[in-house]
């Protein structure tokens, strides 16, 4: 996961610039940091054009200021990334924590 803000010209995500490898999986992940950039920006990936998969992946669309234009993009309202339900398939046994309606998850 990524809290903090992202600031650049192109390639920027909140999570990832670029993934242009067709072997790159990216799973269980969030960002919650401001994103700010002139082209190729995204909430999770900047650009991906050869992306595997994407699997439960979210942003905090309203700390980003970014509103989701891509495929690979799933904006969730604060209160939204703070709610357990939001992560579907999300291990909070073993290793993610949350303290809902206060944190954000945290790894265990």
């Amino acid at each position: 996961y990524a809290l903090g803000s992202v600031e650049g010209d192109i390639y920027i995500g909140g999570l990832v610039g670029e993934a242009y490898d067709s072997s790159l999986s990216i799973r269980n992940c969030y960002s919650a940091g401001k994103i700010t950039g002139r082209s190729y920006v995204g909430g999770t990936i900047g650009y991906a054009s050869y992306l595997k998969e994407q699997v439960s992946t979210y942003y905090d669309g309203v700390a980003s200021g970014y509103k989701p234009t891509k495929w690979h993009d799933v904006a969730k309202t604060t209160e939204e990334m703070m709610n357990k339900e939001t992560y579907k398939g999300w291990d909070f046994n073993n290793i993610w924590k949350i303290e809902e309606g206060r944190h954000y998850p945290y790894l265990d």
